[in-house]
């Protein structure tokens, strides 16, 4: 049953995690909106790194976008693999980075016209659950808590009185697809950040085999089914989930960037909106 049946067109944009590959996420967010003038689409799907991504997109910071993907969190404040009890400081990235260096602006997020949703990943039952503005939740607090990444972070996010962990830990990336057509999306830009399986892959996998066998395989959506499906994907993404180098950051923004720029998929979507 889909929430917001409709014949008119919708537009979706489904944003993968990725850790620090969210810098190409947040390229590829800046160009749809200064290129192809796409500020407010009828949908948006974020998990984990790219999650604070999409909500600074839907508040117009396009310039927080960069400065956070490519300046502010190559720290060691952030990330250090000498802090091996916490090597990814979300509290540090939300409290310092998301509060104080670059704010995100809730006040704009709660006017925005777009219905967004963020995953989480319930601690205890291994579901997903799409939070949304409705749900009332502190966009911070949604943020920490899709970002809590098992191992790396090591803390639960409670909300509500549940405990969350890590949005795209045990969901994928087609199931934010099949979320998006669930909402009404006639038109899906997914953007995928991911390089194929990492040591990181390999541990969440054995981590739903051995605590969550219920929950099975769980496949990818396939790119010819229900609407339109546009991908901007790179193989060859210079980032990896750990990476704090200023120089390869700033090359990952801009490839997102410029790979949407170079989407003819996306010049005939717009050209048809307009």
């Amino acid at each position: 049953m889909r929430e917001m049946a409709t014949t008119r067109k919708l537009i979706a944009v489904v944003c993968e995690g990725g850790g620090m590959r969210c810098a190409y996420t947040g390229g590829a967010l800046s160009a749809l909106a200064l290129k192809f003038k796409c500020t407010s689409p009828d949908i948006i799907i974020a998990s984990s790194g790219s999650a604070a991504m999409a909500l600074y997109y839907l508040t117009g910071q396009y310039d927080a976008i960069k400065a956070i993907c490519v300046r502010l969190l190559s720290t060691r404040k952030f990330i250090s693999l000498l802090r091996f009890w916490r090597i990814v400081d979300i509290d540090y990235l939300v409290d310092h980075v998301f509060k104080k260096d670059v704010p995100l602006d809730t006040r704009c997020l709660r006017k925005s016209n777009t219905h967004y949703f963020i995953s989480l990943t319930d601690a205890k039952t291994g579901n997903i659950h799409y939070a949304c503005r409705e749900d009332g939740i502190d966009p911070f607090e949604l943020l920490r808590a899709t970002k809590a990444m098992p191992l790396l972070f090591g803390k639960r996010v409670s909300i509500n009185g549940t405990a969350y962990i890590d949005g795209e830990f045990l969901g994928t990336l087609g199931e934010m697809v099949t979320k998006a057509e669930e909402a009404g999306a006639t038109d899906i830009i997914v953007i995928d950040n991911s390089p194929g399986p990492t040591i990181y892959d390999l541990f969440k996998w054995f981590f739903r085999k051995i605590y969550f066998p219920r929950l099975g395989s769980k496949k990818e959506r396939g790119a010819n089914i229900g609407p339109r499906i546009i991908v901007i994907k790179n193989k060859t993404i210079p980032a990896g989930l750990l990476t704090t180098k200023n120089e390869t950051l700033e090359k990952t923004f801009w490839l997102g960037y410029d790979d949407a720029v170079r989407s003819r998929e996306l010049e005939d979507l717009f050209r048809e909106k307009s």
